[in-house]
């Protein structure tokens, strides 16, 4: 059995528009909250919108100890063509 047969999501997400009106500032939530718990979840995300890095330009001043991306990368390895 391959590996990608063993694998499925949990449940379906949904995706929410962060900042109505902006279609790009999307995120996504699971799609069995409760109808009050989807509202609070979406009202809580909504108003801390402005702590989502939209765009690379937003990440700066965050201290590598909180967050670092890391390509696993082989430093001997030759490029491919």
């Amino acid at each position: 059995m391959r590996i990608m047969e063993l694998i499925e999501p949990v449940e379906e997400d949904k995706e929410i528009e962060l900042v109505p009106g902006e279609p790009e500032k999307t995120t996504r939530i699971g799609s069995r909250l409760s109808s009050q718990m989807e509202t609070l979840t979406i009202e809580f995300l909504r108003k801390n919108s402005n702590m989502f890095a939209w765009n690379p330009s937003n990440f700066k001043g965050i201290d590598p100890e909180v967050i670092v991306h890391r390509l696993n990368v082989d430093p001997q390895a030759k490029p491919a063509k």
